[in-house]
C-alpha cells in the first residue's frame, strides 16, 4: 500500500476528534438547566461535559461511587461507557445522572460563550 493510501492516525485526544464531528444537542431537559451535549470520561472519576449553552464543565463522580445504586461505576472501564441520552448522562437503563445535577455541581471551565475561564 502506498503512503497516500494509508490512513493517517489522528493523535488528538478522543474528545477533540468527537467534537470535530459536530453533534446536535437538545436545548434543555426541562428548561431549568442546560442539557448535556457531549460527555467524555476522564481519569479519577471525572467527566468532561459540554452543555447546550456552550459551557464546558468538569464533574467529579467520586461521591456517586458511595451510592449503592451507582456501585457499578467502580468496575474497571464502566465509567468510560458514559453516553448522552436526551440531555442527561447515562451508563445503562438504571444508572444515569440528570442535567440539573451535572450542571449544578460541576466546575465551569468556560463561560457560556465558550471563552476559557482563568481557574487559578
Amino acid at each position: 500500500m502506498s503512503k497516500e493510501g494509508k490512513k493517517k492516525k489522528d493523535s488528538r485526544p478522543d474528545f477533540l476528534r468527537r467534537l470535530k464531528q459536530g453533534r446536535e444537542c437538545v436545548s434543555g431537559t426541562d428548561g431549568s438547566k442546560p442539557a448535556v451535549c457531549e460527555v467524555f470520561p476522564l481519569r479519577d472519576y471525572w467527566l468532561l461535559l459540554f452543555f447546550s449553552n456552550g459551557e464546558i464543565r468538569l464533574y467529579d463522580c467520586a461521591w456517586v461511587l458511595k451510592l449503592s445504586s451507582m456501585e457499578k461505576l467502580n468496575k474497571k472501564g464502566f465509567l468510560k461507557k458514559a453516553q448522552v441520552d436526551n440531555g442527561t448522562v447515562k451508563w445503562n437503563k438504571s444508572i444515569a445522572l440528570q442535567a440539573d445535577e451535572l450542571y449544578g455541581n460541576s466546575t465551569p471551565l468556560t463561560d457560556n460563550e465558550g471563552k476559557l475561564l482563568q481557574l487559578l
